[in-house]
């Protein structure tokens, strides 16, 4: 935690430079964009992504540009602000895909997925989801592929497919377990809980739900 303070002071002052020096110090601060994104202080996220992206325009950094459009937009998507959102994913997924940069275009799908979701537009959003699932399967990347599982039963449930989507969550926790990500592992159990809930089986519900309190 002192690590990353230091350097959130360091960058206390960025987002009020609108032209960086160099590239590198508008890379670092993409970088440190993403570490205010994930401690939720979405506004101070957004105007280092702004000045950023700015930077890069001005260089004819297209890349980069795309990176800070998807930074962005999972920020907007977030904070509801979703038209914005899909605005800014599908432009940087157009650029990767022009590239063919598969990888950038997957992440770029499963995030508009997430809005997609968001909208209730859940055929749509589970068609992505999918789609990322089997390019993250097919490159052993285990982590994504079980963030989809989640995403993807979160949509079944809003579906009302609850065995789907208590077949998904069983996956993944099975997964975490193996890992011994405790956390991750008492998630499932409160979403299975939820599930339950709606299928009327109660008594498993509370079995699921004090399970998941106790590795809390």
């Amino acid at each position: 935690m002192g690590f990353w303070n230091k350097i959130k002071n360091n960058f206390r002052s960025l987002s009020q430079r609108v032209n960086f020096k160099t590239i590198y110090t508008a890379s670092n601060a993409l970088k440190m964009a993403s570490v205010y994104a994930s401690q939720g202080e979405y506004e101070r996220a957004l105007e280092l992504y702004e000045s950023a992206r700015k930077f890069f325009a001005e260089k004819g950094v297209e890349y980069d540009m795309a990176k800070c459009d998807v930074g962005m937009g999972d920020i907007y998507r977030i904070v509801g602000q979703y038209e914005r959102s899909l605005q800014l994913l599908e432009s940087a997924r157009e650029f990767f895909a022009g590239k063919n940069m598969k990888n950038n275009v997957v992440t770029c799908d499963a995030n508009i997925a997430y809005v997609y979701s968001a909208l209730g537009e859940y055929e749509h959003a589970l068609e992505l989801f999918q789609s990322a699932r089997e390019f993250f399967v097919g490159k052993g990347i285990e982590d994504d592929v079980m963030k989809c599982y989640l995403a993807e039963a979160n949509v079944h449930e809003k579906l009302g497919q609850y065995e789907i989507s208590l077949q998904l969550l069983q996956l993944a926790r099975e997964f975490f377990v193996g890992k011994g990500i405790e956390d991750d592992v008492a998630e499932c159990d409160a979403d299975m809980a939820n599930v339950y809930m709606k299928l009327g089986q109660y008594y498993v519900a509370q079995i699921k739900r004090p399970l998941s309190a106790q590795v809390n």
